[in-house]
């Protein structure tokens, strides 16, 4: 069967040692060896239902002058010494790969009390423990399992796996995401898609799930890239924060038989091997390059930043939290009367600081604390069918927004802006883009909620000076007058050099510089009813940009139904004082 994975390496033919290197683990043979690679997530279970689970061996300490500690009783040593030949070639090849260790662990039991034996073997330890940080007690548990009969090596892993075999019709999308972690950390499964990046950005973490973040996070073996991938604008924590010690006392929480364990550890010891290697190399670069430094900075600049803006928001991101554990449930009922709330911290949000246009009050409703406002709003409105509301965020905010979620996003957005500062300087900059970039499961999120407002208005634009404005229950009637105004209208849009966001395809967009001219309009808007939750504020004279229901779907009950884009204090538009229900 075939290792899953890839390794970290450092290639070793007797006491040769060269550079460390990224093999492919290709080698099948006679029986599993635990595949290390992808994630991981110790709280959700999986390695810790199912039936009775065997416990790794006592299999002992790699002492001078006695025999390894795995060598089996019913172990047949090779009489033509093949295996230590076969170990050289595969290592030659593959590095630490699943035939390598098959065959070390059987060639030190060939030859168990010989001393020239013993000191290759030691010399594969030691050279084991180098690449990978590992310990005494990591080898002796690699070759244990190495040498290993493959039906019982097969029962290992059927026993440890059987558990993630089994499916839960109603988890959800994340539960889905971190099992698939863990499963796959264990050996037990497929690397998980980069919604895990999406669901694991959070500021506390497990430390199987952070091994599952970084290994996907650094795709590939960094030692083979010439040029820098960036990782670090997403990953720079977590990167730093790998710890043996807490990922050992996780799994010493977690039903493990051999099999699991030394998938587990190996899955460590490769993110552990590759992070190290990365912070090492972009460390040098920032020794000799100031802005280099710079960058590098930007992450754990990206993250504090994040952290103070939870701390004086935290109503806000429990709200949203609260929101989405039940929306993930799929239950209607659980989300009767979601929008109280959310309208209400949204507001809040938006009256905090009185934007002084509209361009402003865009960034203010996307930013790190409206960005999952809007989205918990929209996904609310559309349970509840509020459609209007939905289209309105759409056209107004989301569209064109830069994500945000937790503080690895804020850490990746922080790099990019920084990046974008040295490009405009240095075009040759050695570095134009970051990966990854954040997922796109958040955008998915809310178009899954616009997508309920097709064929259920028809959405239209308005603009007019009110003339009056009286409640009628839920609704506000607003009327209009006459009015003629002046507007600077966008032309001759260009790109500049700096990236905004990069989107979901890898296409990159990039910031425009427009000029303006002055345009004259003239209007009289037809009277529109305004949800009482979005006319707080209207009054006589001023000037509202609308987003209009013309007639379907919630329309057709009370006429047409609108939602202010704009509000202005005068009729030229020079005053900007609301939008979407604030007004200041």
């Amino acid at each position: 069967m075939l290792w899953k994975k890839c390794v970290f390496v450092l290639l070793v033919f007797g006491a040769c040692k060269t550079e460390l290197s990224l093999s492919g683990l290709t080698g099948g043979g006679s029986k599993t060896t635990p595949p290390p690679g992808g994630g991981g997530q110790a709280a959700t279970g999986g390695g810790k239902s199912g039936g009775p689970v065997t416990q790794p061996p006592v299999v002992g300490k790699l002492e001078t002058g006695k025999a390894p500690p795995w060598c089996r009783s019913d172990y047949q040593p090779s009489t033509s010494d093949s295996n230590l030949g076969w170990t050289k070639s595969y290592m030659e090849r593959e590095g630490y790969a699943g035939k390598t260790l098959e065959y070390m662990a059987k060639a030190a039991c060939d030859k168990p009390r010989d001393g020239e034996r013993q000191k290759i073997v030691a010399e594969w330890a030691a050279a084991y423990k180098a690449s990978f940080g590992a310990t005494d007690q990591d080898f002796v548990e690699v070759m244990t399992f190495g040498i290993m009969p493959q039906a019982e090596g097969n029962a290992l892993e059927e026993e440890q796996c059987a558990p993630y075999k089994v499916k839960n019709e109603e988890a959800t999308a994340e539960e889905r995401t971190l099992r698939d972690a863990e499963a796959q950390v264990l050996g037990c499964g497929r690397e998980p898609d980069e919604n895990l990046l999406y669901w694991l950005d959070k500021p506390v973490i497990t430390e199987v799930q952070r091994t599952a973040l970084v290994n996907k996070c650094i795709y590939g073996d960094p030692a083979k890239e010439d040029k820098s991938r960036g990782e670090f604008a997403f990953c720079m924590m977590d990167m730093k924060r790998l710890d043996r010690a807490t990922f050992d006392k996780e799994l010493a929480g977690m039903k493990l038989n051999l099999y699991g364990k030394v998938s587990a550890v190996q899955n460590f010891q490769i993110a552990k091997a590759k992070a190290s290697f990365l912070l090492k190399k972009y460390a040098a670069l920032a020794e000799k390059d100031e802005e280099w430094k710079r960058l590098l900075a930007a992450p754990e600049a990206g993250w504090q930043l994040w952290v103070k803006t939870y701390e004086a928001n935290k109503p806000a991101f429990e709200a949203i939290k609260k929101f989405d554990a039940k929306a993930a449930k799929g239950s209607k009922k659980a989300l009767a009367g979601c929008g109280a709330e959310l309208h209400a911290l949204f507001h809040e949000h938006m009256s905090k600081k009185k934007a002084k246009s509209f361009e402003d009050a865009q960034k203010l409703a996307t930013d790190m604390v409206g960005y999952p406002l809007l989205i918990a709003l929209m996904r609310c409105d559309a349970a509840e069918a509020r459609y209007l509301p939905v289209a309105a965020a759409q056209d107004l905010f989301m569209n064109q927004a830069k994500a945000h979620r937790g503080p690895r996003f804020e850490s990746y957005d922080m790099t990019l802006t920084v990046l974008n500062d040295i490009r405009a300087d240095r075009e040759k900059f050695p570095l134009e883009r970051t990966y990854p970039s954040p997922p796109s499961t958040g955008r998915q999120l809310w178009y899954k909620a616009y997508e309920q407002t097709f064929n259920k208005i028809s959405y239209d634009k308005g603009v007019g000076q009110i003339k009056d404005v009286s409640k009628k229950g839920d609704m506000v009637l607003v009327t209009f007058k006459t009015v003629k105004w002046k507007e600077q209208e966008a032309y001759g849009c260009v790109n500049t050099r700096r990236i905004y966001r990069i989107r979901d395809d890898g296409t990159l967009e990039y910031e425009q510089r427009c000029k303006f001219k002055t345009v004259g309009r003239s209007s009289t808007q037809e009277p529109v009813s305004v949800p009482a939750n979005f006319a707080k504020g209207l009054a006589p004279g001023m000037m509202v940009d609308l987003m209009i229901d013309s007639g379907r779907g919630e329309g057709k009950a009370a006429g047409k139904i609108g939602i202010p884009k704009g509000v202005y204090k005068d009729p030229d538009k020079k005053k900007f004082i609301g939008t979407f229900g604030v007004v200041w």
